[in-house]
């Protein structure tokens, strides 16, 4: 997939981030084509000038590098133009979406985008050790408990993403961990699943309320920790 959406953090670690995946590839600035907010929106006008100039082929780097920062301010209109590169990308091009959120992008952008949600200390995510304690609970308490934490970390779909990726690099501190190595590896598979079908916009809750369910049933299936009682 040659297309991505940036989310979450601060603008500044938004592009931070961008400008580090696009210079592993030592891409030079003449090969980056940029559309910036100007006004109130973004309008189809916009889109079709930077379309044009994602055509050319790269001068000096492996890639041209499309960037639209701000995207939720693109107009319907102009999201349904860009939807024609992102259904036919040109095989020189890397376009990545900047926004806080991608709630206002249409479905059909965000399906054809992978997603990656920006981890900052000034967006109010969880530390790692408050992750833990999380995740722990949802894996071992009650169904109310369970739901209660689910509404927290599944709020928006960049929250429930952000948890995700987190909670995979905690699994796989798990899998090293010789006691909950099988543990790990369930959680593991399931936390992949998971951020496919939110990625492919399932509804986050509904991703969570399966996700945990599954895996007591496969712990209780062979011989695994039961719920809590409260």
């Amino acid at each position: 997939m040659h297309s991505f959406i940036i989310s979450g953090g601060t603008r500044k670690e938004r592009h931070a981030y961008i400008q580090n995946e696009y210079s592993k590839n030592d891409t030079k600035s003449y090969d980056i084509v940029t559309l910036y907010l100007e006004n109130n929106s973004m309008g189809i006008e916009d889109v079709r000038t930077f379309q044009k100039r994602l055509t050319l082929i790269p001068y000096a780097s492996a890639f041209t590098i499309g960037i639209i920062h701000d995207a939720d301010h693109l107009t319907h209109e102009a999201q349904q133009a860009l939807l024609k590169t992102l259904e036919e990308p040109p095989p020189h091009v890397l376009l990545y979406l900047e926004t806080q959120s991608d709630e206002s992008l249409l479905p059909t952008i965000r399906s054809r985008c992978q997603r990656m949600v920006v981890a900052s200390d000034h967006d109010g995510t969880e530390n790692d050790e408050t992750l833990d304690l999380q995740l722990t609970h949802l894996l071992e308490s009650s169904f109310a408990t369970r739901s209660s934490i689910i509404d927290v970390i599944a709020s928006t779909r960049d929250t429930a993403l952000l948890f995700t990726q987190k909670a995979i690099l905690s699994a796989r501190t798990q899998i090293k961990n010789g006691k909950t190595r099988h543990q790990g590896k369930i959680l593991l598979h399931l936390l992949f699943r998971a951020k496919e079908q939110l990625e492919s916009n399932v509804t986050p809750k509904l991703v969570f309320d399966v996700l945990f369910i599954k895996f007591q049933n496969l712990l209780t299936a062979e011989g695994g920790y039961q719920t809590r009682e409260e």
